[in-house]
């Protein structure tokens, strides 16, 4: 069969570089051996909570009518490739528009054929497995930034302006020497009466890279008046960090 690989984005480095997960690259493999054909892989870095039809590369194949045509099934490595929700209607889908959805491990092929009565109870025993596993990994993870923060250690994203340090026990927080500088310069041309649209323009055309939500920051350079609001908005800009 012509099948699309649904694979997850892992980090290769320290920088921006990514590249599918190696588990997704043994499916690869495993399509060779057994005469299937890859015509296409969608990758994503979001979580297995995300539906797969919402999914930046995933989501096009399982709806653009003319990617439909290129493919017959979707092969993934594990079942929480697709989800780790109860259920996305992702095997109705599959039903409705005479794809396969074909798992490497365990192996598993949706539609079964008729009078199968294993794999739909496999199916759900995995999914639901997929689904607590899911939730009890965020409790564990919520606990534990919890107690960072109530030790005092910063978690969470960097605010602009901001750089993320290593101390004995966690992270803190430290002024960036440049984005610092940044924000105090947003701050004074706000308080001199320069609207956003003006302040935003202003970074624009100093080549200053725009900061998004979260502190991260995007290749082009255009800041926009939102994103300056943003910033002046943040409490973190006047050093306070606020959780939940």
């Amino acid at each position: 069969m012509r099948l699309v690989l649904a694979a997850r984005l892992s980090q290769l480095t320290r920088g921006s570089e990514t590249g599918i997960d190696t588990q997704d690259e043994d499916a690869r493999d495993w399509a060779f051996r057994t005469g299937h054909t890859i015509v296409g892989v969608a990758a994503d870095d979001i979580s297995g909570t995300v539906s797969p039809f919402k999914r930046k590369n995933l989501g096009s194949w399982l709806t653009d009518p003319n990617r439909l045509a290129m493919y017959d099934g979707i092969l993934v490595t594990k079942i929480d490739r697709l989800t780790r929700a109860r259920d996305w209607g992702i095997r109705e889908w599959a039903e409705q528009n005479g794809k396969k959805i074909l798992v490497v491990s365990p192996e598993l092929v949706w539609p079964p054929p008729p009078g199968d009565s294993t794999t739909p109870m496999q199916w759900d025993l995995l999914v639901n497995i997929a689904a607590s596993e899911w939730i009890n990994t965020s409790q564990r993870y919520k606990r534990m930034l919890k107690a960072k923060r109530d030790q005092g250690f910063f978690t969470g994203k960097r605010p602009y302006g901001y750089r993320i340090i290593k101390i004995e026990g966690g992270k803190a927080l430290e002024h960036d020497p440049v984005t610092a500088a940044i924000v105090k310069g947003m701050f004074k041309r706000y308080l001199e009466g320069q609207s956003l649209r003006q302040i935003a323009d202003w970074l624009t055309s100093s080549a200053i890279p725009p900061a998004q939500q979260g502190g991260r920051t995007r290749a082009e350079i255009r800041w926009s008046a939102q994103t300056v609001k943003h910033v002046l908005s943040n409490p973190a800009s006047a050093g306070r960090i606020q959780a939940n």
